[in-house]
């Protein structure tokens, strides 16, 4: 798994280069050289597994790569992380758009292949080991036997309900994530994984997508099903933004007491952090460790 991913950085990296030598020449982007690079990364990632065993092995890589990254944040931030509570981490069995996404009723981080495209792969580990650390240490991750954690790695989970959580709040939480594996890791992880880039919220994205979907429900051109799902897509932009965006105010060098912080009630959450001037009050206590 390391090694592919190393491979997958390699190719992209050396095609950002030419494609950053040809603009700074002022001349057109290589367009094959970008398809040839396309073509190797798809094969590289989405290689189809020969055998049941081969794929049994992919997850493992995949799930002690992840682990690896939890242990460095636990680390470095001074949690208590007991290996036997660590989620099974694993592909998605099906194709969907979903990137990324936890399951705090299995403890199930799942993971779609794109990701390892994307050159901020680190983004949506690191939103999900934030989403995984929320359920931690507010202890809403049921026991689970070694045979059950083994099963669930390739058992289907089922959905949790949305009316049990306050998305914004968990949104809070993962977006928290994405900064506190940028804050653990070296130089070359935050190559690997984020790109050499800073975690940053861009609402403007977020406020151009808002705005074409408005027009697309008022075009009055789309079938209902269509306008429901672009009223779903709204919602669900907006739920995240609200998290993000105070997410992104937090100073992570203002908190110390990493296990308090993640333990807050949502009412708590709201109260201190969702707001302009947010409160650190009762974090700043534990911990003498440096943030980088």
């Amino acid at each position: 798994m390391q090694q592919k991913l190393l491979r997958i950085l390699q190719a992209r990296q050396e095609c950002d280069a030419a494609v950053n030598d040809a603009r700074a020449r002022q001349e057109d982007v290589p367009a094959a050289l970008m398809n040839q690079t396309h073509n190797l990364i798809q094969t590289i990632a989405f290689g189809k597994p020969s055998s049941y065993f081969e794929l049994a092995k992919e997850q493992k890589d995949l799930q002690h790569f992840v682990h690896g990254y939890i242990q460095k944040i636990g680390t470095h931030y001074h949690l208590d992380i007991p290996v036997q509570r660590l989620p099974t981490v694993r592909y998605f069995s099906k194709p969907t758009s979903t990137l990324a996404h936890y399951d705090p009723a299995q403890n199930i981080i799942e993971i779609n292949r794109e990701v390892l495209m994307h050159a901020d792969v680190g983004t949506y580990i690191g939103e999900e080991i934030g989403h995984f650390l929320r359920s931690h240490f507010t202890n809403t991750i049921p026991e689970r036997t070694f045979t059950q954690r083994v099963a669930a790695l390739f058992s289907r989970s089922p959905q949790l309900e949305e009316s049990t959580k306050t998305v914004n709040v968990d949104e809070f939480f993962g977006f928290t994530g994405r900064k506190l594996l940028h804050g653990a890791s070296n130089e070359m992880d935050r190559e690997k994984l984020f790109y050499g880039r800073e975690i940053e919220y861009d609402q403007s994205t977020d406020v151009r997508k808002l705005r074409n979907i408005r027009t697309s429900i008022h075009s009055r051109v789309l079938p209902n099903v269509a306008i429901q799902a672009q009223k779903g897509q709204r919602k669900d932009i907006l739920e995240h933004a609200r998290g993000y965006k105070h997410a992104q105010q937090l100073d992570i060098t203002k908190v110390h007491d990493w296990k308090k912080f993640f333990q807050m009630s949502e009412g708590e959450v709201h109260k201190r952090f969702f707001r302009a001037d947010q409160d650190y009050t009762g974090l700043q206590e534990s911990g003498s460790f440096q943030h980088s």
